[in-house]
């Protein structure tokens, strides 16, 4: 599996003690500068991204060919402002409809990385 925050920051993660490591590393990281995301990809499943540096993350997935359908969690309230993080040197937003806990988003990305499959405590929505 590859772990990144952008096309020039990949690291190889195998289990999910790695996991959990990198992602307190980065959140610290992204808590003291400027909310990010980041990027786990699954060979032939697809890529999960978490959004880290806020009370409230998003999750978004994108199949391994790059093709539709692309989905986005759901599970936040839809007032307040947008989400805002930065991935690979651009801004990117999610209405706060789209956010949930980030117990909830890192246990995703662990199950995302041990099955290759979607956390079905989840709710998708097709973006």
């Amino acid at each position: 599996m590859v772990w990144g925050a952008g096309a020039n920051e990949r690291v190889e993660i195998t289990a999910t003690d790695e996991l959990d490591r990198a992602l307190d590393e980065l959140s610290r990281e992204a808590e003291e500068g400027q909310p990010i995301l980041v990027d786990l990809g699954v060979p032939e499943r697809g890529h999960l991204s978490i959004g880290l540096g806020r009370a409230r993350t998003v999750l978004s997935f994108v199949p391994w060919n790059q093709e539709p359908p692309y989905l986005a969690s759901r599970g936040g309230s839809p007032e307040g402002g947008d989400l805002v993080f930065f991935f690979d040197g651009h801004w990117t937003d999610f209405p706060p409809e789209a956010s949930v806990s980030l117990s909830d988003g890192r246990a995703a990305m662990r199950i995302f990385l041990s099955t290759g499959e979607l956390d079905p405590r989840i709710q998708w929505e097709e973006v």
